[in-house]
């Protein structure tokens, strides 16, 4: 899935936020319904992700107005816990990512995230009024 990443950049860990980790597909023809089961939320991906510690939940998207196009989001507690995964299971990844490489025409990552507090959002607007 990650094919290459700048492993120099310190990782991020707010104590408020969880990390969050977005990558974009553009699934072959036909691959579809295959690349749905492996990356969906009960998808091979998912089940290798909760074998590391700090792993919170997959989602996978799929845009609406091009259909081959989709996005997985990956909820970690924080960016240190996605990487300290990624040395543990390192032989696991690459053989997943290996076998995955069929199913897609491009992959890119569309960056790291911090997930906003929503209760906390809502507090401080009602809060301005």
């Amino acid at each position: 899935m990650v094919k290459s990443r700048n492993k120099s950049k310190a990782p991020v860990n707010s104590g408020d936020s969880f990390y969050v980790y977005v990558w974009e597909f553009h699934v072959r023809a036909g691959c579809e319904l295959e690349f749905e089961r492996i990356y969906g939320p009960e998808g091979a991906w998912t089940r290798l992700f909760r074998r590391g510690s700090g792993h919170l939940r997959t989602e996978l998207i799929r845009d609406k107005d091009v259909p081959n196009r989709y996005l997985t989001i990956d909820y970690w507690m924080d960016e240190s816990s996605l990487w300290r995964f990624r040395r543990e299971f390192s032989k696991e990844f690459h053989q997943l990512d290996q076998s995955c490489e069929r199913l897609t025409d491009s992959e890119a990552l569309i960056g790291d995230f911090l997930a906003v507090d929503a209760e906390e959002s809502r507090q401080s607007v009602r809060g301005q009024n």
